[in-house]
């Protein structure tokens, strides 16, 4: 299992030459065909979708990637006064969707 994010993209009618849109599905799946072919049941139920006759061979060109850990990366303190008084640490949001920062004061030695 694995959390992947598959883009379906598209051109949609306008006045300029490129009216590129796109829609992004971040699905759990096993396999890339798994994910894609969850992502592909919703976004083909979209107005959008039969509006723009997006059913046609080559009208959507479909990426899907899988989402792998990376690392957090918190703000180097640019001060050295801040540096020496405060550690920034993170923790997750009540939605549990993106993190909120912690400041740590560090306590006076004696």
């Amino acid at each position: 299992m694995g959390i992947w994010q598959v883009t379906f993209s598209y051109e949609t009618p306008g006045d300029y030459a490129s009216n590129a849109a796109k829609d992004v599905y971040n699905v759990i799946a096993k396999t890339e065909d798994e994910a894609i072919a969850k992502a592909y049941d919703d976004f083909s139920s979209i107005q959008r979708f039969s509006d723009l006759n997006l059913s046609i061979e080559g009208r959507v060109e479909t990426k899907a990637k899988r989402m792998t850990g990376s690392r957090i990366k918190f703000p180097k303190l640019t001060l050295q006064d801040d540096q020496e008084k405060y550690t920034v640490s993170a923790k997750l949001s009540k939605g549990g969707s993106s993190l909120e920062y912690i400041i740590l004061e560090h306590k006076k030695q004696i």
